[in-house]
């Protein structure tokens, strides 16, 4: 399965009061119309239907989300599910609005279980590579690293480490990987503060 997702800016709210569970005061929030679009990459195999062998319909689905910045942490909210990740703290929180319960884990956790499921698939790529087999694009290098938002420190400025070409178009840019175009940017007219460009480096 191929997941596509585009994302567009509805308006950003400078400074908002924060929850209790949040120690920062005030705020910023962008808040996102997204259109997820998944898309199956190989035909259906049903028999007797005028679908078989073909590739099904693209699946949409539009939603809003929530980016929260605060000077220590940040949150996503979408469909009443929050998820808190507190630098200051080293503690992620997932918040259920609407049955008010929550969970919490470790922020360094969260990282490292990024960390070793890329490192395991990139190890499977590099085992079929080795026997001359065949790479589903579920395990190119790229991709991995997009799906998981790390690089593993032996790749980083490696000859060949996979890169997408960033192309600047009107007053943001876009960036294109084998002729596909993977992120499009287009600048807010509001800067964000410089208390909160911490959390949004993260």
């Amino acid at each position: 399965m191929t997941l596509k997702t585009l994302l567009r800016v509805l308006i950003v709210v400078l400074l908002t009061t924060a929850p209790t569970l949040r120690a920062s005061a005030k705020e910023l929030r962008c808040v996102y119309a997204c259109t997820q679009e998944t898309v199956q990459d190989k035909p259906t195999h049903a028999t007797g239907s005028d679908q078989a062998g073909k590739l099904p319909r693209p699946e949409v689905k539009s939603y809003t989300m929530t980016l929260g910045l605060g000077d220590h942490y940040f949150f996503y909210l979408v469909d009443n599910q929050e998820v808190i990740f507190d630098y200051r703290a080293k503690r992620v929180y997932g918040l259920n609005l609407k049955d008010r319960t929550y969970e919490e884990g470790s922020l360094y956790a969260v990282v490292a279980s990024r960390v070793l499921e890329l490192t395991h698939r990139r190890g499977i790529a590099e085992g079929l590579k080795a026997a001359k087999m065949a790479q589903p694009a579920e395990f190119d290098q790229f991709n991995l690293e997009s799906l998981f938002g790390r690089r593993l420190p032996g790749d980083v400025g490696k000859p060949g480490t996979p890169t997408a070409e960033t192309t600047p178009r009107d007053k943001g840019w876009v960036c294109i990987r084998d002729g596909k175009t993977v992120v499009e940017f287009t600048p807010s007219e509001h800067a964000v503060p410089k208390s909160y460009r911490r959390s949004m480096n993260h």
